[in-house]
């Protein structure tokens, strides 16, 4: 897991030149960012919807300027999820927190946790690929 309030992302575009460049972004828990447009005709392909439906411990609380406990915090209980329709185009979001993920291969992966609407709507967003894609736009 992250343990700073902020993640540095370096996103490979490829060009048509067959050239790739490299664009670094900054971002931190408690950015906004917005949604860009769908890749798919109904939904985002990177980014789920996720509803918490019981808060078992609901004076829990999680630090959020850095996003510490974040994770602990919203998964304890019961939590719905699905990808996050296309209906939320233009949409913002606020950063709550980063989490990385170890892939099969050794790999890793950028997971942006971000409140929507209300503390139980979460986006979790794989931020790597919802930028390259146009899904979310910092």
């Amino acid at each position: 897991m992250i343990k700073s309030a902020g993640i540095l992302l370096l996103l490979f575009i490829s060009s048509s030149f067959a050239t790739a460049q490299v664009r670094e972004i900054s971002l931190n828990v408690g950015d906004s960012l917005s949604l860009g447009t769908c890749t798919d005709s109904s939904q985002f392909a990177h980014i789920d919807l996720m509803i918490k439906t019981r808060w078992p411990n609901p004076d829990a609380t999680y630090d959020t300027l850095s996003g510490k406990g974040f994770y602990n915090w919203y998964f304890d209980g019961d939590v719905d999820s699905r990808r996050l329709p296309c209906s939320y185009e233009g949409g913002r979001f606020r950063i709550a927190a980063f989490h990385v993920y170890a892939n099969e291969d050794g790999s890793q992966r950028t997971v942006i946790f971000g409140q929507f609407i209300d503390n139980a709507t979460v986006l979790w967003i794989e931020i790597e690929k919802a930028i390259e894609s146009g899904e979310v736009i910092p």
